[in-house]
């Protein structure tokens, strides 16, 4: 496995670094018991184990040091056949494993999965350690697992990031899309949806990965995940022609607008100036009074709008009212007073006109 996969590994489907992973493995410690109602049965036993295995982690939190490692390692030797020494395996093993240390790391893991509260966390973390020692079949195995052995884990999705992303490059890419397609909000997470959608090219299920890089493009276009999947629609589209999924005037336009709602100006007004050479009508006029607005936001103020012309009443009277807000910007009252007045007249009861009503009244 590349240094660059095991770095992803480490830093996207573990906790973020050592210090937390001590902070949250201690929280889990310490709650179990809560957790499991077992307070009674085991009250005498964890009157001496529970807070000293709580000291023992958080000193070793505290100083990584190989005194502090050992002592946790002899914790875990003497409490073998109980609990407490699976939860101290538990922390080993995250330790090892962010040390590299991964066969350690599997070893401690294996123990951990004795503790039936904690068994998530180590099934889930010992599948990573023997991801990063690249076997991945076997790691992929785990990963099933883990699946059907926990469906509600809050780790789901980062398993299923890991179990798809492995499965497709083994070559097995029908195991990540019977994974994907088991988990009922894939097709609301974007990293997922690009998982399903490799898994479903690799597959040769062309119009379905389309249809998924369609959905990422125009639905998540401010997730990362939106700039690869636009890499791949050119091409499947000119596989596929006629198959390829349809694309909506109102789905390119709320891409772009999406852009402007997070104030990304020039990228909002990129996409913009493209769809007004793709569109007709009123869409190619919603697309160049977009790129107006984006264009006066990005350091150019009143002109863009003020050179426009729109035919349509509701689109003119929404740009009228951004012109009066670049002119507000600019510190021009009556230019900004006439815009604001015009826009409420060019398209009485519209949006932009409402609009410009609430804006000359405050």
């Amino acid at each position: 496995m590349s240094p660059a996969l095991d770095s992803r590994l480490r830093s996207n489907y573990c906790l973020r670094s050592t210090s937390s992973v001590f902070v949250k493995i201690l929280l889990i410690l310490l709650l179990c018991f809560a957790a499991t109602g077992s307070f009674a049965v085991h009250a005498a036993q964890s009157a001496g184990s529970e807070p000293e295995l709580a000291t023992l982690t958080r000193e070793l939190r505290a100083k990584d040091s190989g005194a502090n490692y050992n002592r946790l390692v002899a914790f875990a030797r003497r409490h073998s056949g109980d609990v407490y020494g699976a939860r101290a395996a538990l922390a080993l093993g995250y330790r090892d494993l962010q040390k590299n240390r991964t066969k350690e790391a599997t070893a401690w893991f294996t123990e951990a999965e004795r503790d039936p509260v904690l068994r998530q966390y180590a099934v889930f973390w010992g599948a990573q350690a023997v991801l990063v020692q690249g076997r991945k079949i076997e790691a992929l195995g785990r990963l099933e697992v883990f699946r059907r052995s926990f469906p509600d884990s809050a780790m789901t999705e980062q398993a299923l990031e890991v179990l798809a992303s492995t499965a497709t490059s083994l070559g097995q890419a029908q195991r990540a899309l019977v994974a994907l397609d088991a988990y009922k909000k894939t097709a609301e997470r974007p990293a997922l949806l690009l998982l399903r959608a490799r898994a479903r090219e690799s597959e040769r299920h062309s119009a379905a990965a389309a249809a998924d890089y369609v959905t990422l493009f125009y639905h998540f276009p401010l997730s990362p995940e939106a700039a690869r999947a636009g890499e791949r629609i050119g091409p499947l589209a000119k596989d596929l022609g006629a198959e390829f999924p349809e694309v909506s005037n109102d789905q390119r336009l709320a891409r772009a607008a999406a852009f402007y709602d997070a104030k990304r100006w020039k990228e909002a007004r990129a996409e913009y100036e493209q769809l007004s050479k793709q569109l007709n009508g009123v869409a190619r006029q919603s697309a160049e009074l977009g790129a107006a607005l984006s264009r006066a936001q990005f350091k150019e103020g009143p002109k863009p709008l003020e050179k426009l012309t729109l035919a349509d009443p509701a689109l003119d009277a929404e740009r009228l009212y951004g012109l009066a807000q670049a002119y507000r910007a600019k510190k021009k009252e009556a230019e900004m007073i006439a815009a604001a007045e015009a826009a409420a007249a060019r398209q009485p009861g519209g949006h932009g006109a409402v609009e410009a009503l609430f804006f000359i009244g405050n």
